[in-house]
């Protein structure tokens, strides 16, 4: 028999995901204040007209820094219904633990690029 754990109530950010939320040196100066997700997890936004790869760099670094494990960063196109590049996805993932975390921008062309960074508790199995 197999059963999975997750968050004790949906869409809400523990302790436990506050505290890896927290242990990450995030972009800004001040950084994102996190909320609770809607399917469980600590969920932050923010916009940045930085270079978005900075921004990719940065957290790779950071959470190498604070014991996670990274992901290699993804890039890729959005495209509209005729297939016209109009903005760039970008997306890191790292776990520790029993953490996983994302880092994803999404940038439309001559827009600033939006931020979410998402912290949660992953499902754990056991017999």
């Amino acid at each position: 028999m197999t059963a999975c754990l997750g968050p004790l109530i949906p869409g809400e950010c523990s302790d436990e995901e506050r505290a890896a939320y927290e242990s990450i040196d995030h972009y800004d100066a001040v950084p994102p204040v996190p909320e609770d997700d809607a399917l469980g997890g600590c969920r932050a936004t923010f916009g940045s007209a930085d270079d978005p790869q900075g921004v990719v760099d940065h957290y790779t670094s950071a959470m190498e820094a604070a014991g996670w494990v990274v992901d290699r960063p993804y890039e890729g196109r959005i495209a509209d219904d005729t297939s016209t590049r109009v903005g760039t996805v970008f997306d890191l993932a790292a776990v520790n633990g029993p953490m996983a975390a994302t880092v994803t921008g999404t940038r439309f062309d001559g827009e600033p690029t939006s931020w979410v960074v998402l912290v949660r508790r992953v499902a754990q199995r056991w017999p």
